[in-house]
């Protein structure tokens, strides 16, 4: 939701700030490169639970609070998607559509 809200503000402003577009491409990266499970199993490279406070990176099998490891939560899923997708959009940056497969045409 942070990388959605950024980009609304960037676009409420004008696109004037480009720190703002700079804040969600930092929240972006940190999904595809910190935020995803691992490459094997039934939801692979899929966004996963939020993990520990105070942990970084956190660990491949990361649960917090009644979370257990290796969960993922599919609407957070959704969420992440649309919101990577939408940063390509504004940036057309080919690594945040190539790491989660967004668009074929990427």
């Amino acid at each position: 939701m942070g990388v959605i809200s950024y980009l609304k503000y960037y676009a409420y402003t004008r696109k004037e700030n480009p720190k703002v577009l700079e804040f969600a491409r930092y929240m972006g990266d940190y999904l595809v490169k910190e935020a995803l499970t691992l490459n094997t199993g039934k939801y692979p490279q899929f966004v996963r639970s939020t993990g520990w406070r105070a942990k970084f990176p956190q660990p491949p099998d990361c649960g917090s609070q009644g979370d257990r490891p290796f969960e993922i939560e599919p609407d957070k899923g959704g969420i992440a998607g649309y919101a990577l997708f939408l940063l390509y959009q504004e940036t057309k940056k080919k690594r945040t559509c190539d790491r989660l497969c967004i668009t074929p045409r990427c």
